[in-house]
């Protein structure tokens, strides 16, 4: 060894042929795991993520618009999470592609998506204060209450 070669990923060329394989493994194994949507599903990412690293970024939205599309034909529902990861990948996979104008309105998207999360978040805390205090309340008027009857019975004993 004359230690110019550390051992790193980036000394590795990228034949053709080995992504040409690894798609055709993707595709074999989305066949394959047909009986579990989850899995298949799964395939699409690893698509996305093959692509984004061979530089086609354009391959990449158009695999992850396939991922979405099959997951709603599956009738998988994504959580606001995961919906969210895939706006911002999409957004991240638009700007490198160079469309900076959609990729923008994407991260807006987001943005108002993630607005309106906390302004729902706030309003169940509230609900939930004015819940804790109405019982409170609630609680307290007993206290009074049973003090008052209890004042009564005292009164009476005398």
């Amino acid at each position: 060894t004359n230690g110019d070669d550390d051992g790193s990923s980036s000394n590795v060329a990228i034949e053709p042929a080995m992504v040409k394989e690894a798609h055709s493994n993707l595709e074999r194994s989305r066949d394959i795991l047909q009986s579990i949507p989850e899995l298949q599903l799964a395939t699409y990412l690893l698509e996305v993520d093959l692509s984004v690293f061979c530089g086609k970024f354009d391959l990449a939205l158009e695999t992850l618009a396939r991922y979405e599309h099959s997951k709603k034909n599956a009738s998988i529902i994504m959580d606001g999470n995961e919906r969210r990861k895939i706006q911002f990948a999409r957004a991240k996979l638009l700007v490198h592609s160079g469309q900076f104008g959609h990729a923008l309105s994407e991260y807006e998207d987001l943005l108002e998506d993630m607005e309106s999360e906390v302004e729902r978040q706030m309003e169940r805390q509230m609900e939930r204060m004015e819940r804790h205090m109405e019982k409170m309340k609630q609680q307290e008027e007993e206290g009074n209450r049973l003090r008052e009857e209890e004042s009564d019975d005292d009164g009476d004993d005398g």
